[in-house]
């Protein structure tokens, strides 16, 4: 069944029932975005690691920097 069909078969009920109807659909939509979330930080948690920088930092070059800290004792 087609969006369009079901929009056809909705125009068909009552004020009330239409009204039932979308109060239903829009409650069953916050429970799907409720149940989706898992905690406040999921969404940072999944760009977590994604980020790309050209400049280069220590944690880049640990390797290089740690040789330097070790050979320079």
């Amino acid at each position: 069944m087609t969006v369009e069909q079901i929009l056809e078969l909705a125009s068909e009920l009552s004020p009330s029932e239409q009204q039932q109807l979308l109060e239903e659909l829009q409650s069953r939509a916050m429970n799907q975005d409720t149940t989706s979330v898992k905690s406040p930080y999921d969404t940072l948690l999944n760009l977590a690691g994604s980020a790309h920088s050209d400049y280069q930092d220590v944690s880049m070059n640990k390797h290089q920097h740690l040789g330097e800290t070790y050979t320079a004792q």
